[in-house]
């Protein structure tokens, strides 16, 4: 076994913005890829529009972070949040990742997720 992109996701201002602080995932990635990784009560929080709490490394800060994994009925979607996510953000310069491309992988299918990105900077080539 080893790693399996569960999600892979271009950056919009909206993902990278502070002041948002959350990041919108695409509904199919979380429903075939993600949900399956959670236990049952916390697949079923989820989707009844609680959020869990769900563990995240980054691969380039190297730190774990405790974000909420939540639904979000307005976009029929998903969403990373919280103040795990908010010290995501800021740990990686994440505002500087605007046009580039979050990837999100399990190791072994397993939580917790790992965090990649490739970002441009200033209009440049992508960045790991």
């Amino acid at each position: 076994m080893g790693w399996k992109l569960v999600s892979k996701k271009k950056l919009w201002p909206t993902d990278v913005s502070a002041r948002h602080n959350r990041v919108l995932l695409h509904r199919d990635d979380v429903r075939s890829n993600i949900l399956s990784l959670l236990p049952r009560w916390e697949r079923d929080a989820v989707e009844r529009g609680e959020p869990v709490a769900l563990p995240i490394r980054s691969a380039s800060a190297g730190k774990m972070y405790r974000v909420e994994f939540a639904y979000w009925p307005s976009t029929k979607g998903y969403i990373l949040h919280g103040r795990g996510w908010a010290s995501f953000h800021k740990d990686v310069a994440f505002e500087k990742m605007k046009g580039g491309v979050l990837f999100l992988l399990a190791l072994c299918s397993m939580i917790p997720l790992t965090v990649m990105m490739a970002g441009r900077i200033g209009g440049g080539s992508l960045r790991w």
